[in-house]
Protein backbone atom coordinates (compact mmCIF):
# COMPACT_ATOMS: atom_id res chain seq x y z
CA UNK A 1 0.00 0.00 0.00
CA UNK A 2 2.96 2.31 -0.49
CA UNK A 3 1.96 2.32 -4.19
CA UNK A 4 -0.39 5.23 -5.07
CA UNK A 5 -2.55 3.10 -7.39
CA UNK A 6 -3.41 0.70 -4.56
CA UNK A 7 -4.03 3.56 -2.14
CA UNK A 8 -6.40 5.22 -4.61
CA UNK A 9 -8.27 2.02 -5.56
CA UNK A 10 -8.97 0.86 -2.01
CA UNK A 11 -8.31 3.42 0.74
CA UNK A 12 -9.44 6.27 -1.50
CA UNK A 13 -12.73 4.44 -2.14
CA UNK A 14 -13.21 3.39 1.50
CA UNK A 15 -16.65 5.03 2.07
CA UNK A 16 -18.14 3.57 -1.10
CA UNK A 17 -16.62 0.10 -0.58
CA UNK A 18 -17.81 -0.09 3.02
CA UNK A 19 -21.28 1.28 2.16
CA UNK A 20 -21.80 -1.29 -0.61
CA UNK A 21 -20.10 -4.23 1.08
CA UNK A 22 -22.15 -7.48 1.22
CA UNK A 23 -23.95 -8.75 4.30
CA UNK A 24 -20.88 -10.80 5.19
CA UNK A 25 -17.91 -8.42 4.63
CA UNK A 26 -15.47 -11.07 5.87
CA UNK A 27 -16.01 -12.84 2.54
CA UNK A 28 -15.54 -9.78 0.32
CA UNK A 29 -12.06 -9.24 -1.15
CA UNK A 30 -12.37 -5.48 -1.71
CA UNK A 31 -13.62 -4.90 1.84
CA UNK A 32 -10.72 -6.87 3.29
CA UNK A 33 -8.16 -5.09 1.09
CA UNK A 34 -9.59 -1.69 2.05
CA UNK A 35 -9.58 -2.55 5.74
CA UNK A 36 -5.95 -3.69 5.53
CA UNK A 37 -4.90 -0.60 3.58
CA UNK A 38 -6.65 1.74 6.00
CA UNK A 39 -5.05 -0.01 8.96
CA UNK A 40 -1.58 0.36 7.47
CA UNK A 41 -1.93 3.96 6.30
CA UNK A 42 -4.08 5.53 9.02
CA UNK A 43 -1.37 5.38 11.68
CA UNK A 44 -3.90 4.31 14.30
CA UNK A 45 -2.03 1.06 14.95
CA UNK A 46 1.49 2.48 15.13
CA UNK A 47 1.16 4.91 18.02
CA UNK A 48 3.57 4.58 20.96
CA UNK A 49 1.87 4.04 24.34
CA UNK A 50 1.26 7.18 26.39
CA UNK A 51 2.94 6.91 29.81
CA UNK A 52 0.20 8.77 31.66
CA UNK A 53 -2.46 6.40 30.33
CA UNK A 54 -0.39 3.34 31.25
CA UNK A 55 0.17 4.62 34.80
CA UNK A 56 -3.53 5.36 35.20
CA UNK A 57 -4.47 1.89 33.95
CA UNK A 58 -2.00 0.23 36.32
CA UNK A 59 -3.28 2.27 39.27
CA UNK A 60 -6.83 1.23 38.46
CA UNK A 61 -5.71 -2.37 37.82
CA UNK A 62 -7.30 -2.09 34.40
CA UNK A 63 -4.16 -2.58 32.36
CA UNK A 64 -4.91 -4.23 29.04
CA UNK A 65 -2.24 -5.22 26.51
CA UNK A 66 -2.23 -2.82 23.58
CA UNK A 67 -2.16 -3.98 20.00
CA UNK A 68 1.29 -3.50 18.50
CA UNK A 69 0.99 -3.26 14.74
CA UNK A 70 -1.39 -5.20 12.52
CA UNK A 71 -1.82 -8.95 12.27
CA UNK A 72 -4.13 -9.46 9.24
CA UNK A 73 -5.31 -12.97 10.11
CA UNK A 74 -8.79 -12.45 8.62
CA UNK A 75 -7.31 -11.15 5.37
CA UNK A 76 -4.89 -14.07 5.03
CA UNK A 77 -7.60 -16.60 5.86
CA UNK A 78 -9.88 -15.15 3.17
CA UNK A 79 -7.35 -14.87 0.33
CA UNK A 80 -5.90 -18.30 1.16
CA UNK A 81 -9.07 -20.35 1.45
CA UNK A 82 -9.38 -21.00 -2.30
CA UNK A 83 -5.73 -22.02 -2.71
CA UNK A 84 -4.56 -25.57 -1.82
CA UNK A 85 -1.12 -24.41 -0.63
CA UNK A 86 -1.92 -21.16 1.19
CA UNK A 87 -4.90 -22.66 3.02
CA UNK A 88 -2.56 -25.18 4.69
CA UNK A 89 0.04 -24.77 7.42
CA UNK A 90 2.90 -25.71 5.11
CA UNK A 91 5.73 -23.31 4.29
CA UNK A 92 4.49 -20.63 1.91
CA UNK A 93 6.13 -19.34 -1.27
CA UNK A 94 6.20 -15.52 -1.55
CA UNK A 95 6.32 -15.53 -5.36
CA UNK A 96 3.26 -17.79 -5.65
CA UNK A 97 1.37 -15.72 -3.07
CA UNK A 98 2.19 -12.51 -4.95
CA UNK A 99 0.80 -13.91 -8.22
CA UNK A 100 -2.24 -15.30 -6.38
CA UNK A 101 -2.91 -11.86 -4.88
CA UNK A 102 -2.50 -10.17 -8.28
CA UNK A 103 -5.04 -12.62 -9.71
CA UNK A 104 -7.52 -11.76 -6.94
CA UNK A 105 -7.02 -8.03 -7.50
CA UNK A 106 -7.77 -8.45 -11.21
CA UNK A 107 -10.84 -10.61 -10.64
CA UNK A 108 -12.30 -8.23 -8.05
CA UNK A 109 -11.24 -4.90 -9.50
CA UNK A 110 -13.47 -1.89 -8.95
CA UNK A 111 -14.67 -0.44 -12.24
CA UNK A 112 -12.09 -0.12 -14.99
CA UNK A 113 -9.15 0.60 -12.68
CA UNK A 114 -6.82 -2.32 -12.05
CA UNK A 115 -4.06 -1.36 -9.59
CA UNK A 116 -2.07 -4.53 -10.33
CA UNK A 117 -1.34 -3.15 -13.82
CA UNK A 118 1.62 -1.32 -12.26
CA UNK A 119 3.40 -4.71 -12.13
CA UNK A 120 2.31 -5.88 -15.59
CA UNK A 121 4.74 -6.09 -18.50
CA UNK A 122 5.16 -7.97 -21.77
CA UNK A 123 7.95 -10.47 -22.38
CA UNK A 124 9.16 -11.11 -25.91
CA UNK A 125 10.37 -14.68 -26.41
CA UNK A 126 12.57 -15.42 -29.42
CA UNK A 127 12.97 -19.09 -30.35
CA UNK A 128 15.47 -20.07 -33.02
CA UNK A 129 15.80 -23.39 -34.81
CA UNK A 130 19.50 -24.25 -34.60
CA UNK A 131 19.44 -26.18 -37.87
CA UNK A 132 17.58 -23.78 -40.19
CA UNK A 133 18.40 -20.59 -38.20
CA UNK A 134 14.78 -19.48 -38.61
CA UNK A 135 13.06 -17.72 -35.71
CA UNK A 136 9.70 -17.25 -34.04
CA UNK A 137 8.73 -14.26 -31.88
CA UNK A 138 5.92 -14.46 -29.32
CA UNK A 139 4.78 -12.27 -26.43
CA UNK A 140 3.38 -13.17 -23.02
CA UNK A 141 2.22 -11.24 -19.96
CA UNK A 142 4.20 -11.41 -16.73
CA UNK A 143 4.24 -9.67 -13.35
CA UNK A 144 7.71 -10.42 -12.02
CA UNK A 145 11.21 -10.96 -13.30
CA UNK A 146 12.74 -14.30 -12.32
CA UNK A 147 16.53 -14.32 -12.23
CA UNK A 148 18.71 -17.44 -11.93
CA UNK A 149 21.52 -17.60 -9.38
CA UNK A 150 24.87 -17.46 -11.20
CA UNK A 151 26.89 -19.54 -8.73
CA UNK A 152 29.90 -19.61 -11.06
CA UNK A 153 30.17 -15.81 -10.70
CA UNK A 154 30.76 -15.88 -6.91
CA UNK A 155 33.33 -13.27 -5.91
CA UNK A 156 34.55 -15.18 -2.82
CA UNK A 157 35.35 -18.60 -4.30
CA UNK A 158 38.51 -19.05 -2.21
CA UNK A 159 36.54 -18.45 1.00
CA UNK A 160 33.89 -20.95 -0.11
CA UNK A 161 36.47 -23.65 -0.86
CA UNK A 162 38.19 -23.13 2.50
CA UNK A 163 34.84 -23.19 4.32
CA UNK A 164 33.76 -26.41 2.61
CA UNK A 165 37.03 -28.15 3.54
CA UNK A 166 36.75 -26.97 7.15
CA UNK A 167 33.10 -28.04 7.35
CA UNK A 168 33.82 -31.54 6.07
CA UNK A 169 36.74 -31.93 8.46
CA UNK A 170 34.57 -30.77 11.38
CA UNK A 171 31.80 -33.22 10.45
CA UNK A 172 34.29 -36.09 10.14
CA UNK A 173 35.80 -35.33 13.56
CA UNK A 174 32.43 -34.45 15.15
CA UNK A 175 33.53 -30.95 16.03
CA UNK A 176 31.39 -27.78 15.98
CA UNK A 177 30.79 -26.54 12.46
CA UNK A 178 32.55 -23.34 11.37
CA UNK A 179 30.65 -20.10 10.84
CA UNK A 180 28.66 -20.20 7.62
CA UNK A 181 30.23 -18.56 4.57
CA UNK A 182 27.73 -17.57 1.89
CA UNK A 183 28.52 -17.19 -1.78
CA UNK A 184 28.54 -13.52 -2.81
CA UNK A 185 26.92 -13.13 -6.21
CA UNK A 186 26.84 -9.80 -8.10
CA UNK A 187 23.35 -8.88 -9.25
CA UNK A 188 24.82 -8.07 -12.67
CA UNK A 189 25.81 -11.74 -13.02
CA UNK A 190 22.20 -12.81 -12.41
CA UNK A 191 21.05 -10.34 -15.08
CA UNK A 192 23.64 -11.72 -17.47
CA UNK A 193 22.46 -15.28 -16.83
CA UNK A 194 18.87 -14.16 -17.54
CA UNK A 195 19.88 -12.69 -20.90
CA UNK A 196 21.75 -15.79 -22.07
CA UNK A 197 20.06 -18.15 -24.57
CA UNK A 198 18.63 -21.34 -23.08
CA UNK A 199 17.96 -24.68 -24.72
CA UNK A 200 14.35 -25.55 -25.55
CA UNK A 201 13.49 -29.09 -24.57
CA UNK A 202 11.55 -31.18 -27.07
CA UNK A 203 11.53 -28.38 -29.67
CA UNK A 204 9.52 -29.06 -32.85
CA UNK A 205 10.71 -27.05 -35.86
CA UNK A 206 7.93 -26.08 -38.24
CA UNK A 207 10.57 -25.45 -40.92
CA UNK A 208 11.84 -29.04 -40.73
CA UNK A 209 8.49 -30.58 -39.79
CA UNK A 210 10.43 -32.51 -37.17
CA UNK A 211 12.03 -32.20 -33.76
CA UNK A 212 15.26 -30.26 -33.66
CA UNK A 213 17.52 -28.29 -31.33
CA UNK A 214 16.22 -24.85 -30.39
CA UNK A 215 17.33 -21.94 -28.22
CA UNK A 216 15.22 -19.27 -26.53
CA UNK A 217 16.01 -15.74 -25.39
CA UNK A 218 13.72 -13.45 -23.39
CA UNK A 219 13.51 -9.66 -23.58
CA UNK A 220 11.19 -6.91 -22.30
CA UNK A 221 8.59 -5.86 -24.88
CA UNK A 222 7.34 -3.32 -22.30
CA UNK A 223 8.49 -2.17 -18.87
CA UNK A 224 6.32 -2.00 -15.73
CA UNK A 225 6.03 0.98 -13.42
CA UNK A 226 7.23 -1.24 -10.56
CA UNK A 227 9.51 -4.16 -11.37
CA UNK A 228 9.23 -7.11 -8.98
CA UNK A 229 12.39 -9.24 -9.03
CA UNK A 230 12.63 -12.81 -7.76
CA UNK A 231 15.96 -14.59 -7.32
CA UNK A 232 15.37 -18.28 -8.08
CA UNK A 233 17.25 -19.83 -5.18
CA UNK A 234 15.79 -23.31 -5.58
CA UNK A 235 17.14 -25.99 -7.89
CA UNK A 236 16.99 -29.78 -8.17
CA UNK A 237 19.88 -32.06 -7.31
CA UNK A 238 20.84 -35.25 -9.12
CA UNK A 239 18.33 -37.11 -6.92
CA UNK A 240 15.54 -34.64 -7.90
CA UNK A 241 15.34 -33.35 -4.33
CA UNK A 242 14.78 -29.55 -4.14
CA UNK A 243 17.86 -27.68 -2.96
CA UNK A 244 18.07 -24.05 -1.86
CA UNK A 245 21.06 -21.85 -2.60
CA UNK A 246 22.23 -20.06 0.55
CA UNK A 247 23.71 -17.02 -1.17
CA UNK A 248 24.08 -13.27 -0.74
CA UNK A 249 23.15 -11.10 -3.73
CA UNK A 250 24.83 -7.70 -4.00
CA UNK A 251 21.94 -5.44 -5.06
CA UNK A 252 22.70 -2.17 -6.88
CA UNK A 253 21.13 1.15 -5.90
CA UNK A 254 20.21 1.83 -9.54
CA UNK A 255 19.10 -0.75 -12.09
CA UNK A 256 19.48 -0.21 -15.83
CA UNK A 257 17.90 -2.93 -17.99
CA UNK A 258 17.68 -1.03 -21.27
CA UNK A 259 19.95 -3.65 -22.83
CA UNK A 260 17.13 -6.16 -22.25
CA UNK A 261 14.65 -4.19 -24.36
CA UNK A 262 13.00 -6.27 -27.11
CA UNK A 263 13.80 -5.40 -30.71
CA UNK A 264 11.44 -7.66 -32.66
CA UNK A 265 12.22 -9.30 -35.99
CA UNK A 266 15.59 -8.10 -37.25
CA UNK A 267 16.72 -7.52 -40.86
CA UNK A 268 17.97 -10.77 -42.35
CA UNK A 269 15.97 -12.96 -39.97
CA UNK A 270 13.48 -15.40 -41.46
CA UNK A 271 10.43 -16.48 -39.50
CA UNK A 272 9.50 -20.08 -38.88
CA UNK A 273 6.35 -21.16 -40.78
CA UNK A 274 3.15 -20.87 -38.77
CA UNK A 275 2.44 -24.60 -38.76
CA UNK A 276 1.27 -26.60 -35.77
CA UNK A 277 2.90 -29.92 -34.87
CA UNK A 278 1.05 -32.97 -36.20
CA UNK A 279 -1.32 -34.76 -33.85
CA UNK A 280 0.06 -38.19 -33.06
CA UNK A 281 -2.66 -40.85 -32.81
CA UNK A 282 -1.65 -44.07 -31.04
CA UNK A 283 -1.73 -47.16 -33.23
CA UNK A 284 -4.23 -49.50 -31.58
CA UNK A 285 -4.64 -51.74 -34.61
CA UNK A 286 -2.34 -54.36 -33.14
CA UNK A 287 -4.33 -55.37 -30.12
CA UNK A 288 -2.68 -57.81 -27.79
CA UNK A 289 -4.00 -61.35 -27.78
CA UNK A 290 -6.17 -62.19 -24.78
CA UNK A 291 -5.54 -65.40 -22.94
CA UNK A 292 -9.07 -66.77 -22.44
CA UNK A 293 -7.94 -69.22 -19.75
CA UNK A 294 -6.52 -66.36 -17.69
CA UNK A 295 -9.77 -64.42 -18.07
CA UNK A 296 -11.76 -67.41 -16.84
CA UNK A 297 -9.56 -67.62 -13.73
CA UNK A 298 -10.31 -63.97 -12.93
CA UNK A 299 -14.07 -64.45 -13.30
Amino acid sequence: FSIPEFQRAYVGNLPRIFDYSPLDPTQDFNTQMTKLGHGLLSGQYSKPPVKSELIEQVMKEEHKPQQNGISPRMFKAFVSKSHPEFSSNRQQDAQEFFLHLVNLVERNRIGSENPSDVFRFLVEERIQCCQTRKVRYTERVDYLMQLPVAMEAATNKDELIAYELTRREAEANRRPLPELVRAKIPFSACLQAFSEPENVDDFWSSALQAKSAGVKTSRFASFPEYLVVQIKKFTFGLDWVPKKFDVSIDMPDLLDINHLRARGLQPGEEELPDISPPIVIPDDSKASDIDESSVMQLA
